[in-house]
């Protein structure tokens, strides 16, 4: 009689797979890995739109109740009205958000007091108990406004500020039918920190955004003394209504490819979002 212990059969891998069968898996996870992963990379990279919209609603959130919040107490011998917060977008290559408060006691390089100028113009200094927020990585922040029906759009640095009331306060270059903007609605803030605020007026003058801005072109430098770095080569910035979230790509040709438009109530200061993926350009 024969030893059936002794037969033949088609060898198997210890854990009951016989070679074939493994190599069929093999090749069924390489077919779902190959239309898998460009999706998985597009949520990826749409994540960090995502990213950054969450940073800067909650920045912003923050900025409108603090503005509520840091009045300075009736009598305190300081002339002119306290004018609320504004969040400071710095330049991409800062990369960092700022939450600053009206400064009453800001001067010009000639020791003149804002608050006192006709009409009063509004300085703002960083609030030393909160820390810079970081911008995520791979975004950029373009400030939008709507002037005349359509959108005005602006490259850092810019603010988003709120009154001391908590309503969204906002400026633009070309209010009114001109180019200079409007001074009680400019954000005053000390981007060079030379201690002074610069409110010239003529674009490119330090104080107004030059005409043919180029941020890429500015390079901050460290102040030790006060351990942040400077965010510009102007001083007057712009309050806007909105801002553009945009994820960066790294074909530099061709830099961007989704982003997301976010707008906040003038009387809540809720933001509504809009996203639009692929590629756009602002």
């Amino acid at each position: 009689m024969r030893d059936r212990s002794t037969s033949q059969h088609t060898p198997r891998l210890g854990f009951g797979f016989t070679l074939i069968e493994l190599l069929a898996v093999i090749a069924i996870i390489g077919i779902i890995t190959a239309f898998t992963l460009p999706a998985m990379s597009r949520i990826l990279e749409g994540s960090k739109v995502s990213a950054g919209v969450n940073t800067l609603v909650t920045a912003v959130a923050t900025t409108r109740l603090i503005s509520t919040s840091q009045q300075p107490p009736i009598g305190n011998g300081i002339d002119g009205g306290y004018s609320g917060a504004a969040l400071i977008v710095t330049t991409a290559a800062v990369g960092e958000l700022r939450v600053a408060v009206n400064d009453l006691q800001a001067e010009d390089a000639g020791g003149n007091r804002l608050e006192n100028f006709t009409p009063s113009l509004n300085g703002y200094s960083d609030l030393s108990d909160i820390d810079f927020v970081s911008q995520p990585s791979g975004t950029r922040l373009v400030g939008i406004n709507r002037v005349g029906g359509t959108l005005e759009f602006l490259e850092a640095p810019f603010a988003i500020r709120f009154d001391e009331n908590g309503q969204l306060a906002v400026g633009s270059r070309t209010e009114d039918g001109n180019d200079v903007p409007t001074a009680s609605l400019m954000v005053h803030y000390d981007s060079d920190i030379d201690g002074d605020y610069n409110i010239g007026t003529a674009p490119g003058s330090g104080g107004t955004r030059p005409t043919n801005y180029d941020p890429a072109a500015f390079t901050p430098s460290f102040d030790s003394g006060e351990e942040k770095n400077t965010i510009a080569d102007f001083e007057r910035l712009e309050a806007v209504a909105g801002v553009r979230v945009v994820r960066i790509d790294d074909d530099a040709a061709d830099p961007f490819n989704d982003y997301a438009d976010v707008f906040f109530s003038r009387v809540t200061g809720v933001p509504t979002i809009s996203r639009f993926p692929g590629r756009q350009n602002p």
